[in-house]
């Protein structure tokens, strides 16, 4: 099948027909899967870009955007815990080690911060964020990239804002907010990347997700939405944007609609 459709000549209409073809006659190959992933968030990010200053634009992203997970996530296996609502990840040793080049990150972070010509360091750095960005850490799992949701507001509404020290502001926020809808996953990030010995779980996370802000801080990077210039009573607006006028919900470790992602965003400050 060739991919060689030029979407500027055919509506988002056309576009998420064409998605669905692709995905009917081609659901057992992983890496089309994927690309087509991949093409329909640059589909979002278009409509985004060109109907995100009006309410009807907005309602017709969240329209296409709905209409393309169910494409997409079709054939996805998740595992949901009734009782929490909670997406829980399938077991995959083999995929938590590789979860973990995190690991790699602060230990190389921290030599790159003292010297930051050194090559070995820069080195492990790029060959940990190839095996992060490969499909490899998200194989057999659900993928959510919740945080990065949120960041494409605020770095949208401000350009002076990167992608990266946005994430490093609201991570920590979202992790503070998410996680007792799964305290083993973070407790064991909080053991594993961090060293902390905690026996009881919540505690564990807790301190996990402390080391993580800690860790950003020691990279210069900033911790707050107020290193920004941003207010708190900027974070309806925020809001607004990310969840695409108040009709978007946000998936992952819990759903986020617009109160939840306020919080987040009022959690940053």
């Amino acid at each position: 099948m060739k991919f060689s459709i030029s979407y500027k000549k055919k509506s988002l209409e056309n576009a998420i027909q064409y998605l669905q073809q692709a995905k009917t006659k081609i659901v057992s190959n992983q890496l089309v899967e994927r690309f087509l992933e991949k093409l329909s968030d640059w589909i979002i990010d278009k409509a985004n870009r060109h109907l995100e200053a009006s309410t009807i634009g907005r309602s017709i992203i969240a329209d296409i955007q709905s209409s393309w997970k169910k494409i997409i996530t079709g054939n996805t296996v998740k595992v949901v815990n009734n009782h929490t609502g909670a997406v829980m990840d399938s077991a995959a040793p083999v995929n938590e080690d590789f979860s973990e080049v995190w690991k790699n990150f602060v230990n190389s972070g921290k030599v790159l911060m003292k010297n930051p010509d050194d090559y070995e360091a820069r080195a492990n750095i790029m060959w940990a964020s190839s095996m992060s960005h490969n499909g490899l850490t998200e194989a057999g799992r659900a993928r959510y990239l919740a945080v990065h949701q949120l960041e494409h507001a605020l770095s949208g509404e401000d350009e002076s804002i990167s992608h990266g020290a946005g994430l490093a502001v609201l991570f920590p926020a979202w992790a503070k907010y998410v996680y007792k809808h799964n305290i083993p996953r973070f407790a064991q990030f909080a053991r594993n990347i961090w060293g902390i010995c905690e026996e009881d779980d919540e505690k564990a996370a807790v301190l996990g997700i402390e080391k993580t802000k800690d860790y950003f801080k020691f990279l210069k990077m900033p911790s707050s939405l107020g290193e920004f210039g941003i207010k708190k009573e900027y974070c309806e607006k925020l809001s607004e944007l990310c969840t695409y006028g108040k009709t978007r919900v946000i998936e992952g470790f819990c759903p986020l609609s617009f109160n939840e992602v306020k919080e987040i965003f009022e959690i940053s400050c």
